[in-house]
């Protein structure tokens, strides 16, 4: 297989890249809430400071896209990279794309000085926890937990 190109997305993406996380959303049953997610993809693309979007390409050819943002926690080093989307198309499953993406974007996280990446995988998605944990990835003994903050 020839090298995975993560290809950016610019702010001209949003409607595409919008698409994507939508199907992704649907195929993993994660709610989707459009007025939510299309700010939060509308601020990373335009403004590389709070991560990355990107196209996985092989041969020139989409075979899915990947979202991480950037943060910083001192318990695991400093600033990091949580690793929010990895999909691949379906027609790209079972061909070794993920993990190949994966390794283009440790490789990219590193250049940004990032000290480490997280990742969250839903528990009924085995494949996925195997792509992850063969990868090095290794689970918290915690559960994450959010509280969406209002704007007052």
């Amino acid at each position: 297989m020839r090298a995975m190109q993560l290809v950016a997305f610019g702010p001209g993406d949003l409607n595409v890249l919008q698409s994507l996380v939508q199907t992704y959303f649907a195929e993993d049953d994660i709610p989707f809430d459009l007025p939510r997610v299309r700010t939060g993809l509308q601020t990373l693309l335009t403004d590389s400071r709070w991560g990355r979007a990107w196209d996985l390409r092989v041969d020139g050819v989409s075979v899915g896209y990947s979202i991480v943002g950037f943060g910083f926690d001192h318990e695991i080093g400093g600033k990091h990279a949580t690793l929010t989307d990895l999909f691949i198309h379906k027609a790209s499953r079972g061909l070794g794309y993920s993990k190949h993406a994966l390794a283009a974007i440790e490789q990219a996280c590193r250049d940004a000085g990032m000290t480490s990446i997280e990742l969250q995988v839903e528990n009924h998605n085995a494949v996925a926890r195997r792509i992850y944990e063969s990868a090095g990835f290794k689970p918290f003994d915690r559960t994450p937990m959010w509280k969406p903050l209002a704007k007052k």
